[in-house]
């Protein structure tokens, strides 16, 4: 997650956002100036003058505890390590079929967001197919 700080040049007046892009969404945390969310489809200052400026970004990565990774079969224990054999694992992959494959993590979140986003039907196929193979279905 990423958190970028703006300020209006003009009054000071200074918001952080977890949003960047032409049309900022901002959250004034910093005064509590509106008491709550404020949404700008440009960049100008609820004061009305001026641009808002960027003043800092700040990443926030989750530290990854060392653990046995079943996708790729080995102890992780760090992100760069993990894509290091998804990359490893997506190279065997392409030896092995001749199919190019591109590995990379899934944030667990959203992958849920996306399946309650589509109803479910991507995890309602998957099911019948292990059912009639005999298998489990997947529990969410």
């Amino acid at each position: 997650m990423t958190i970028y700080g703006y300020e209006c040049r003009e009054c000071g007046q200074a918001y952080d956002s977890e949003y960047h892009g032409s049309v900022l969404q901002v959250i004034d945390l910093a005064r509590g100036f509106t008491g709550g969310d404020a949404v700008f489809v440009n960049k100008e200052c609820v004061c009305g003058h001026g641009e808002i400026k960027r003043k800092y970004s700040l990443a926030i990565h989750r530290p990854m505890m060392a653990h046995f990774n079943t996708s790729v079969g080995t102890e992780i224990s760090s992100d760069r390590q993990f894509r290091d054999e998804l990359k490893r694992k997506s190279e065997e992959q392409f030896l092995r079929t001749g199919i190019p494959a591109d590995y990379v993590p899934a944030d667990p979140a959203e992958t849920r967001k996306a399946a309650e986003a589509s109803g479910y039907e991507g995890l309602e196929s998957t099911n019948r197919q292990r059912v009639r193979d005999g298998l489990k279905p997947i529990r969410v």
